[in-house]
């Protein structure tokens, strides 16, 4: 859940995410690795969030809940793939 509130806040405050990358296959990962480098430095300073660039049916934040030990093993491999690929 925690990794789902983070992609969706990055989706919030960098809409170009929210759609078809116009651009070169190989540069996609540097476009979103941009796009992952500004948000944590707005976050960093506490730059405002606005919650309404959440109002999107497709982009929620969800409440968190406990997570499950077999959730958690995927989160773990889910984030050691991103890693990887960047």
């Amino acid at each position: 859940m925690v990794v789902e509130n983070s992609f969706g806040r990055l989706k919030g405050r960098w809409r170009c995410l929210l759609k078809r990358l116009d651009c070169e296959t190989d540069r996609a990962p540097v476009m979103v690795g941009a796009c992952c480098v500004l948000h944590n430095i707005c976050e960093i300073n506490n730059e405002e969030f606005n919650e309404d660039w959440l109002d999107n049916e497709n982009l929620q934040i969800v409440e968190l809940a406990p997570a499950r030990m077999a959730d958690e093993r995927e989160a773990v491999a889910i984030r050691n793939a991103l890693c990887d690929g960047f």
